[in-house]
This record gives C-alpha cells, sequence and structure tokens, in this order.
C-alpha cells in the first residue's frame, strides 16, 4: 500500500496543526525567569502568555486563536453583531484568521490562570479553556469579565474554576 492511500484529511490535520507542533510550549517551559522580571510570548491575533517568575504563568486572552470565518456560509452578518451595530453593515466581514496557531493547549502542563478582557469570541478559545482546566493541576482557573457567558459557560466546570467579576477586577 502506498503512503497516499494511507493519508486522510485526519492525518493531515494532525500532522499539520498547530503549526509550530509544540516548540512554543517547550520554549515557554524552559524559560528561567528571574525573580522581579517576566517573560512574555505573543500567540498571536490577540494572544499573550506573560510568565512572572517561574512556575507563574498567565495567560491574557490566550485564545487569539479562535479560527475566524471558515465559510461563505451566510453572507449577512447575524443581527446584532457588533461590527453591524457600530458600522449599519451587513454584509458579513472577510476577517479570515491569517497568523498561524503557534500553541498547542494540550501541551500546556502549568499555568496559573487564563484572562479573558471582554466578551469577543475572539478573546475567549473555549479549546484553550478546556485544555487547561483537564490538563493543568488543579484544574486552573479562567478569569472573565461577569457578561462573558457564551462559550465558557458550558465547560461543565464548578463555578470555582470560572470566575466572573466586573470587567478589570479578578475575582
Amino acid at each position: 500500500m502506498s503512503k497516499v492511500q494511507t493519508i486522510t484529511r485526519e492525518s493531515w490535520i494532525l500532522n499539520t496543526f498547530p503549526e509550530w507542533g509544540s516548540w512554543l510550549n517547550e520554549e515557554i517551559e524552559q524559560e528561567q525567569v528571574a525573580r522581579g522580571t517576566f517573560a512574555m510570548w505573543w500567540l498571536g491575533l490577540y494572544g499573550h502568555l506573560a510568565e512572572i517568575r517561574r512556575r507563574s504563568q498567565i495567560s491574557a486572552s490566550i485564545s487569539g486563536a479562535a479560527p475566524g470565518k471558515q465559510s461563505h456560509g451566510n453572507p449577512l452578518m447575524k443581527t446584532g453583531h457588533q461590527m453591524q451595530r457600530m458600522a449599519g453593515v451587513k454584509k458579513l466581514q472577510p476577517n479570515l484568521r491569517t497568523t498561524p496557531f503557534v500553541l498547542d493547549p494540550f501541551s500546556i502542563r502549568q499555568i496559573d490562570a487564563v484572562l479573558s478582557t471582554h466578551d469577543h469570541n475572539d478573546h475567549i478559545d473555549v479549546n484553550v479553556a478546556a485544555a487547561v482546566m483537564q490538563n493543568c493541576a488543579g484544574g486552573r482557573a479562567v478569569h472573565r469579565p461577569a457578561n462573558l457567558h457564551r462559550p465558557v459557560d458550558g465547560l461543565g466546570r464548578s463555578e470555582r474554576a470560572l470566575y466572573r467579576d466586573e470587567t478589570g477586577r479578578c475575582g
């Protein structure tokens, strides 16, 4: 049997994404941050990870990971969409993800918290939140504004792991 016959869509996806594999995860784990300093990595789009000192990692909007539009589907925005409210537009904007997904959320083993700054799907990725809560010791917390209900409410974790508070405050 030739290799061509064994390659499937699923094997391609598993072999290709995230584009950097676990390279960045390994770099972050190996970083030695001196006391009183910090290291920061840009994860693409709105995603950042800051390590304040060894084993104290906070990710702000790690989600810059959301895929963006993936199909032409319905050519119109949903009623009440932010851009529709702000600019009065009705046609779907073509904001496709153009940066690579550089972090493997399922390879994150140590993190103190995932922060979401506001109620936009591109600022919290349910896959990252779930991976952190499943794989990190103690099922680390996802901090989010009180008005951020989707997509994290459906994760099935205790309220203790899904902190809600006013914007700008961690509870």
